[in-house]
C-alpha cells in the first residue's frame, strides 16, 4: 500500500530493497549497514522497513525493530567488515519484545533533507504497522549533537532523551561486541517531551564550570549544526556538555526538549537542551 504526500510516495520495503537502503545510508552518513543485518530483519521478521520515493527515485528509508537482532551471527561479520576498513553502522539493541518499538535506522539523501521526509516516514510507519502499537514504548538512540533528529523524535514520536548510551559490555565468542558508542542518547516515549517554548519555565543556564546542578529544571547551551561543522572551541563545549550529561542523565535528569535561542528570547546563535528532574 502506498501513501502519497504530493510527489512523495511511501511503501513497505522488502529484501529486494537492501541495496537501495544501503546506498541511501552511505550517501547520508558515509557508512553502511551490512547486508546480513538487513537480511535478518526481513527473513526472520524482526521488524518492518519503509522506503520513500520521489519522482520514482528512492530518497529515504526507515527500519523499525520489535525484536533484538541475533548478535552471535552478526558480530563476526561486523569484525570482518571493520578489518577491511569498511565504514559500518551498527547499533546493539536491548528491546523488550511485546512492549517496545525500536526505531533502528532512518536516512534521507542529503539533497532531500530538511523537506519533512523523515517526519512523513515516521508518521506513515506508525499508521501502517501490522499491529496495534499505540501502547508500546517507542525507543531509539541518537547522536548527542544531532539536533534535527532530536527535535524530530520529540515532536513526532513524543520521546525525551533519558540516558546516555553506554558502549556494549557484552562479548561474543570472546570478542568485545561492536555497537553504538557513548556519543549517543537513549530516547524513550515513557517521559513526555516538552516541545512548546512557553512550557519551558526557566531561563537558568548551567555552565561547564558549575558543579552538579541542584535545580529541578535548567538549560544547557549548545550549538546549531553537526559536530564536524564546528570550530575547535565549540567542539570542546560539546564535549563538556557530554561529560556532564553522562552523569546527570543516570536516573536524575532527562532532556525534555531542545530549543533555538530565539524561541526562548535567549542567544539566537545557540540552541539549548531543556533538562528537568525525573
Amino acid at each position: 500500500m502506498k501513501k502519497s504526500f504530493r510527489l512523495l510516495q511511501i511503501r513497505s520495503a522488502t529484501i529486494k530493497d537492501i541495496e537501495t537502503i544501503q546506498a541511501i545510508e552511505q550517501a547520508a552518513f558515509a557508512a553502511h549497514v551490512i547486508r546480513e543485518e538487513l537480511e535478518q530483519i526481513f527473513n526472520e521478521e524482526r521488524g518492518n522497513a519503509f522506503l520513500a520515493h520521489q519522482n520514482n527515485t528512492a530518497v529515504g528509508y526507515l527500519v523499525i525493530l520489535y525484536e533484538n537482532l541475533d548478535e552471535e551471527k552478526l558480530q563476526p561479520l561486523l569484525r570482518k567488515a571493520k578489518k577491511r576498513g569498511e565504514p559500518i553502522m551498527h547499533d546493539d539493541t536491548h528491546i523488550k519484545k511485546g512492549s517496545q518499538l525500536y526505531f533502528h535506522l532512518l536516512g534521507v539523501l542529503p539533497s532531500q533533507q530538511n523537506k519533512g521526509i523523515g517526519h512523513k516516514l515516521l508518521e506513515h510507519a506508525l499508521a501502517t504497522l501490522p499491529f496495534d502499537n499505540k501502547d508500546l514504548e517507542r525507543t531509539t538512540c541518537v547522536r548527542v549533537n544531532n539536533l534535527a533528529s532530536i527535535r524530530l523524535l520529540s515532536k513526532v514520536l513524543r520521546m525525551s532523551m533519558v540516558s546516555r548510551k553506554s558502549p556494549p559490555w557484552e562479548k561474543i565468542n570472546g570478542h568485545p561486541m561492536l555497537g553504538s558508542v557513548e556519543t549517543n542518547f537513549n530516547a524513550s516515549s515513557k517521559i513526555e517531551p516538552i516541545t512548546t517554548p512557553s512550557r519551558v519555565n526557566t531561563r537558568k543556564i548551567w555552565l561547564p564550570k558549575y558543579k552538579q546542578p541542584k535545580d529541578n529544571e535548567f538549560l544547557v547551551a549548545i550549538t546549531h549544526g553537526e559536530e564536524d561543522e564546528l570550530d575547535p572551541a565549540v567542539i570542546e563545549q560539546i564535549n563538556q556538555v557530554m561529560a556532564f550529561t553522562g552523569e546527570a542523565l543516570e536516573g536524575k535528569y532527562v532532556i525534555r526538549g531542545v530549543f533555538k535561542g530565539i524561541e526562548l528570547d535567549l542567544n539566537p546563535n545557540l540552541s539549548y537542551f531543556y533538562f528537568t528532574k525525573v
